[in-house]
């Protein structure tokens, strides 16, 4: 069993950021479907990495085009994928449109674009992420928007639990809260899954890659706001036996900003993570707390959003330059899409809508 980490055993990160660099040479042209929050981010981020890139556009909305065009110079916009395709050959495409769209809108970027970035989560349900898996076969070079993988406090949460720092695993909490919907809306109406598809998916991901295979013993939830979930509690149990206790909600009152967060309390000590921060507490001894400053001095100086969104978007690049398959590719997310449903299968809706999702 490994010792518990003390303040001396704690090394920077800074081989990650030198992995991608060195292997992330691409230069070509990329383009965005969807310039919402994060197509805006991923743009700017694309272009700041490698001012060699060009990046094309793609949004419906005509303001959206003419306000984007504003302030990002050099960059192309067009109001339909097709009329893009006619005039462009992206080599990679980023799809960063409403969930609901993103299967069809892969499938349709699929056979003129080879390397397909799609945001979380990628498809409704696993069912069909296994179709969409089956449509683009094995020559393509495909990665989902899970960049809380890339949080270094996380990162090295995965690395102090695979190396059984933390003795016997005996409770786990594991969240993502926001105050993103704390009025009525039937924004999520179409995709039919509220919070524990939309946000739920970083921390059941972070579950699923951190602890492996885990088994649902209960879960409920309540409608605020929406007629879905807004709010979900699970308890899960990871394969040791160690009990998860899971919370999600976009509707908390409490949160200003969205915060995944895991807590480990096992026999050689405890441990806090979220995107942020790390603290370590060993059994009867002060914590040590490690924050962003030590986490991201060695990062590239692009930094927008959180620094997770670079090393997620240098990470992408880096696979298409060397022809491997990302961390976070639509075939490794297959578990995270399995447990989502399993949890939703078992599910009771409470307050406004009793059925079960």
């Amino acid at each position: 069993m490994a010792k518990f980490p003390d303040s001396s055993s704690y090394e920077p990160m800074s081989s990650l950021f030198e992995e991608y660099k060195n292997r992330s040479k691409f230069s070509g042209t990329i383009a965005v479907v969807g310039f919402g929050k994060m197509g805006a981010l991923h743009s700017t981020i694309l272009k700041m990495l490698n001012q060699k890139n060009r990046v094309v556009v793609v949004d419906e909305s005509k303001l959206v085009r003419t306000a984007g065009s504003r302030f990002l110079k050099g960059v192309g916009f067009y109001g339909a994928v097709d009329k893009m395709l006619a005039k462009e050959s992206p080599d990679v495409a980023y799809v960063t449109t409403p969930a609901s769209s993103h299967y069809d809108l892969v499938t349709s970027l699929a056979p003129s674009v080879e390397s397909i970035f799609v945001e979380k989560p990628p498809t409704r349900d696993s069912a069909q992420l296994t179709r969409l898996i089956g449509q683009l076969g094995n020559r393509s070079i495909n990665m989902v928007g899970l960049q809380k993988r890339f949080a270094l406090p996380f990162r090295h949460l995965k690395q102090l639990v695979d190396a059984g720092a933390f003795g016997t695993l005996e409770t786990i909490e594991a969240s993502f809260e926001s105050g993103d919907f704390l009025t009525e809306t039937t924004r999520f109406s179409k995709l039919g899954r509220g919070c524990l598809l939309d946000v739920g998916i970083h921390t059941i991901d972070l579950i699923s890659w951190i602890f492996g295979q885990v088994t649902v013993s209960t879960a409920d939830a309540r409608s605020i706001y929406t007629p879905l979930d807004d709010s979900v509690d699970a308890v899960l149990r990871e394969r040791h036996g160690a009990v998860i206790n899971l919370k999600v909600t976009w509707s908390s009152k409490n949160v200003r900003w969205p915060s995944a967060r895991i807590r480990i309390s096992g026999s050689e000590g405890a441990v806090d993570a979220c995107e942020d921060s790390l603290l370590l507490t060993p059994r009867g001894k002060e914590g040590r707390f490690i924050s962003k400053p030590d986490y991201y001095r060695d990062l590239t100086a692009v930094n927008l959003g959180d620094p997770e969104y670079t090393l997620e978007d240098m990470h992408f690049l880096s696979c298409i330059t060397g022809g491997i398959a990302p961390e976070t590719s639509l075939q490794a997310c297959e578990a995270t899409m399995k447990l989502i449903d399993e949890i939703y299968s078992v599910v009771q809706l409470g307050n406004k809508d009793s059925g079960r999702r």
